[in-house]
């Protein structure tokens, strides 16, 4: 009886690892952070002031964008609500969401050393236009409480 309950354990275990990898984005290139990256902020104030500093921005591929991304924790106690604000965050272009979930940002040990990190990248799968008017990125809500 033990060893059935621990086969089904070790099944159930390996269905959800599968179930959290397919959630994330597929990093399709890595490029080095450089100064066409603008930077984006998520800060909380009070005794726990600090969030996370990002490096991003959009490259064309075949015609196609793609949304790069490098990021650094700046206060890590507040890594889990810093996770769901990405996880709810959008990259917009011309006033269209055309990209949801900015987990897949490559990790910097510091923000001082975003600039040295190569951006994961992603593909939005959509094609750029002749006119493009301006990307935003937002990060999405999130509360903090201790």
């Amino acid at each position: 009886m033990k060893k059935l309950f621990c086969l089904t354990a070790a099944a159930m275990l390996a269905v959800v690892a599968t179930d959290v990898h397919a959630a994330t984005k597929k990093v399709t290139r890595t490029v080095q952070v450089d100064e066409e990256f603008p930077s984006a902020n998520l800060r909380w104030t009070g005794a726990h002031a600090g969030g996370y500093d990002m490096m991003w921005r959009p490259i064309m591929v075949d015609g196609k964008i793609e949304i790069c991304a490098a990021g650094a924790y700046t206060n890590i106690q507040l890594r889990q609500a810093v996770r769901k604000s990405l996880k709810g965050g959008t990259v917009s272009m011309n006033d269209k969401v055309i990209l949801k979930d900015l987990t897949f940002s490559a990790s910097a040990r510091t923000a001082n050393r975003i600039r040295s990190t190569k951006a994961n990248c992603v593909a939005t799968g959509v094609t750029a236009p002749k006119k493009i008017d301006g990307f935003m990125l937002e990060f999405g809500p999130s509360v903090f409480r201790n």
